[in-house]
């Protein structure tokens, strides 16, 4: 399996430590484990051989990560989210990511809540280079 996920998950969760103070970011997806705010979940939900060569070795990977960002401000809390997506963007997309879904979700917790929910994609070659889909 070609895995460059630690690499991708430290330098999304440094920048998002650097320029939001307090910030929680964890490499795991789950609403109940939310305890912290702003929080950041961030996980790789496929990885997937997209060319394996005559001998089976697999060159290059379809990565998917799935990214949730949550925030619970009395007011302001849609635009702390949007702005943390934006923060995330600004990391993956030099990186050759791009964003595939993203989607709002109010109404958590009796609606102190806001959830955005984004996936992003790449093609990671073994060699870890990443390639725009």
């Amino acid at each position: 399996m070609i895995d460059y996920f630690n690499s991708i998950f430290t330098a999304v969760a440094k920048e998002l430590r650097k320029q939001v103070p307090g910030i929680f970011v964890t490499g795991e997806i789950n609403d109940s484990n939310v305890k912290k705010f702003p929080c950041v979940q961030i996980e790789e939900n496929s990885n997937l051989p997209v060319h394996i060569d005559s001998a089976g070795h697999s060159k290059y990977a379809a990565v998917s990560l799935r990214v949730r960002v949550y925030s619970n401000k009395d007011t302001g809390r849609i635009a702390e989210a949007r702005s943390i997506v934006s923060i995330v963007d600004s990391v993956l997309e030099p990186l050759k990511f791009y964003r595939k879904s993203f989607a709002p979700l109010n109404g958590l917790y009796n609606n102190s809540v806001y959830r955005i929910d984004c996936s992003y994609g790449a093609t990671i070659g073994e060699d870890g280079m990443i390639y725009r889909n």
